[in-house]
């Protein structure tokens, strides 16, 4: 899996007494950069004082005891509060198409262009082909259009893990199930090949924690999800100090 990430940055600090903590930069090749921080707030406060911690805006994964600490050394904007969701081969529910004129199907390449034009009408970015070549993509189709949609953020057989996200729903057609359709069918898929599936979904969308607890999807985490960034000033210095 790595040809999908442009770079990676890892930092891990031990504090006696205190734990350890972990701070992962990704980078991926097409799309916005996320950082993973875990563990203590002891050995977090000495990641973000290094100078490789020191990096512009991108989105943030990090708990309660975590946002003291981002707060104190980087900008944060727009935190928001989210929730992990997960479900195995043991424990998903297939939906069932109570509709059979419904038209759900795996996208395919073909597809690429109705793809662009929903998620730029959703989210104001369009989903490139090459990532939609990296896991499936399932839709649901009208008079031509698409107007259900979910996908595959990542899928790691050799750790048996995959990531359902990208779900999406046009405001005509919501409330019909066709979004439990869409994540069901991409949920289904994924465990062919991995034994858990994971998704994000903000802890006030109750409809759609609903549909996924449907699936037999439960929580593993709440967390926050945020843009932030060391202040300008703090990157030039911690640049000259890896200079020296």
């Amino acid at each position: 899996e790595t040809e999908n990430w442009a770079c990676c940055t890892a930092l891990l600090a031990r504090v006696k007494g205190e734990g350890e903590a972990f701070f992962l930069l990704a980078q991926p090749r097409e799309a916005a950069s996320t950082l993973f921080v875990m563990g203590e707030p002891a050995p977090l406060e000495e990641i973000f004082q290094h100078p490789l911690a020191a990096v512009g805006f991108v989105w943030i994964s990090a708990k309660d005891e975590h946002m003291k600490c981002l707060r104190k050394h980087w900008h944060v904007k727009d935190p928001e509060k989210m929730l992990r969701m997960a479900v195995s081969r043991e424990t998903f529910r297939p939906p069932k198409k109570k509709n059979r004129a419904v038209d759900l199907r795996r996208l395919e390449p073909g597809d690429n262009t109705a793809l662009e034009e929903a998620y730029e009408t959703a989210f104001g970015s369009p989903v490139t082909a090459r990532l939609m070549a990296k896991g499936p993509y399932y839709g649901v189709w009208s008079k031509g259009r698409l107007v259900s949609v979910a996908g595959t953020h990542v899928i790691c057989p050799r750790f048996g893990l995959a990531a359902a996200g990208n779900v999406w729903t046009r405001p005509g057609y919501r409330g019909r199930g066709l979004g439990t359709l869409t994540v069901g069918a991409v949920t289904q898929e994924l465990l062919e090949s991995c034994g858990e599936v994971v998704l994000n979904v903000r802890e006030d969308n109750l409809q759609a924690t609903r549909l996924y607890e449907r699936l037999g999807y439960r929580i593993h985490c709440h967390y926050w999800q945020m843009r932030g960034g060391a202040p300008r000033q703090s990157r030039r210095s911690r640049l000259a100090e890896r200079r020296g």
